[in-house]
């Protein structure tokens, strides 16, 4: 059998054995949440202080459209320099996510960014085979 029921340690067992054997100690420990993004910085200067965010592979330049996101500029701060693929499809309507592939792509995206892991982009296609069976 692939999938075998876990095996339950007495009662009698000390704590941090049970607790050991149990399968959440077998779960990795979450990854520890980042930094959080500080807003882009207004310097008056084109390109400085730019609050670019990731989306489906693509860079885009929020800066002038910050102040108008219906949720806050919070919001979007906290992505600042990072992916906000799945957030962006988790949290918004279908009228939102058309109308931000007409936002700027970034001139200057940030450098040293991590691509999104395997992992992310086997879950973002299994979501789309699953919106794509509705």
């Amino acid at each position: 059998a692939l999938l075998q029921r876990p095996r339950l340690l007495q009662a009698s067992a000390p704590q941090s054995l049970r607790l050991a054997a149990s399968p959440l100690a077998q779960v990795p420990a979450a990854a520890p949440a980042p930094a959080a993004a500080q807003p882009p910085a207004s310097s008056g200067k084109k390109g400085k202080g730019r609050l670019n965010i990731r989306i489906d592979d693509e860079w885009y330049d929020l800066t002038n459209w910050r102040a108008a996101h219906p949720a806050g500029t919070h919001w979007i701060d906290a992505y600042n320099n990072s992916d906000a693929t799945e957030v962006m499809y988790a949290f918004h309507s279908d009228k939102a996510i058309s109308m931000f592939k007409r936002l700027p792509n970034s001139r200057a995206p940030p450098e040293g960014i991590a691509p999104p892991s395997a992992s992310t982009y086997a879950f973002r296609e299994l979501r789309q085979r699953l919106v794509e069976e509705e």
